[in-house]
């Protein structure tokens, strides 16, 4: 199984943006990079009027499209993240947005000091703007271990991903919990 990493936080602290970047950056170096992305409400996996979507409200427990290209799959039964993460064994890495009660090594995105929402220790690092120098002040204050990034300190947190891929090393087996 691929190396896992996660990047959590709050709604609108930047998880997303910093996930594209974080794809872009990996993938450039040459990492085959999937993303799972969990979300702690429902949501609507399809779009009504889709043959798919009339589909599913006709009753069927899942179903599936494809093209010469792409696919997807929509089945309406629970998923942990581990049996996701079975379905991207070519993936030298996976990176879960969301899922702060992960235990997977990740970084946090924040936006006030004291907001973390992640178990302490598997916080490899937190994510914050740069002008926000009440984070900065808290961090330096606290005596805080863990690192403080910021949006653009991509290339940086990507070596810290890098790192993990090499001493896990490509494709071994990880739990997701």
């Amino acid at each position: 199984m691929p190396y896992i990493f996660g990047i959590s936080g709050r709604k609108n602290t930047g998880k997303t943006k910093i996930v594209c970047e974080i794809v872009k950056e990996l993938s450039g170096r040459g990492y085959d990079v999937a993303t799972i992305k969990h979300d702690g409400h429902e949501f609507e996996p399809d779009r009504p009027g889709t043959d798919t979507f009339r589909h599913l409200n006709a009753g069927a427990l899942g179903t599936a499209i494809f093209s010469e290209t792409t696919h997807m799959i929509v089945k309406k039964t629970a998923v942990t993240a581990e049996q996701l993460a079975l379905q991207f064994p070519e993936a030298d890495v996976i990176l879960i947005e969301g899922m702060k009660r992960g235990t997977h090594p990740k970084f946090e995105t924040v936006r006030d000091y004291g907001e973390t929402v992640s178990a302490p220790e598997t916080i490899r690092g937190i994510i914050a703007n740069e002008e926000n120098t009440e984070i900065r002040e808290f961090m330096e204050q606290t005596k805080n271990k863990v690192p403080l990034y910021t949006y653009s300190d991509v290339l940086v947190l990507c070596d810290i991903i890098e790192a993990g891929i090499r001493q896990k090393g490509s494709r071994t087996c990880q739990k997701i919990q």
